[in-house]
């Protein structure tokens, strides 16, 4: 199945606040990761149970940094899986 082509909704390179993060979140009900200062849309991946684990884990996650997580717990695989629901870069908007 090709993620990209069937859920990815924004452009390449698009930069996304902390603030757009929750907008999403909230109003949107989204669920949102950030890796790397990446964000990542992974609410179809949520919806599909795809997770090997429990969803709560993911649920829990929602609108915070998961990069430490993504290293401890996960191959390289959930890396390239990645790629697929990217939304855009984080920005520091604090400046």
């Amino acid at each position: 199945m090709n993620f990209f082509k069937l859920f990815h909704n924004c452009p390449p390179n698009k930069q996304i606040s902390m603030k757009e993060i929750q907008n999403k979140i909230e109003i949107d009900k989204r669920i949102i990761i950030i890796v790397q200062k990446k964000v990542y849309d992974i609410t179809v991946f949520v919806d599909s149970n795809l997770h090997p684990g429990k969803n709560d884990c993911l649920i829990k996650k929602n609108g915070t940094d998961c990069t430490e997580d993504l290293k401890k717990f996960h191959s390289s695989k959930a890396n390239d899986l990645l790629k697929f629901f990217y939304i855009g870069d984080l920005i520091d908007n604090k400046s």
